[in-house]
């Protein structure tokens, strides 16, 4: 499953960067990401501008943004 996430930094919330973010895993969760990238625990995940819980599952293809807590 590939998902995309646009990662925000701590200082500007204006810019960002993407990348793209493979996951070998049937029904993966947020936690996932966390598990796959550990520079990343302490930002929060949104479906646009909706936050969503870590439990939550990922649709292949789907754009998530990470923005810092």
């Amino acid at each position: 499953m590939k998902i995309i996430i646009r990662v925000f930094p701590k200082t500007r919330r204006g810019s960002f960067t993407s990348e793209e973010l493979i996951l070998d895993l049937d029904n993966p969760t947020v936690n996932d990401i966390f598990l796959k990238r550990t520079d990343l625990v302490n930002y929060n995940v949104a479906r646009g501008t909706t936050y969503i819980k870590s439990t939550d599952y990922l649709i292949n293809g789907e754009i998530l943004n990470l923005i810092p807590q």
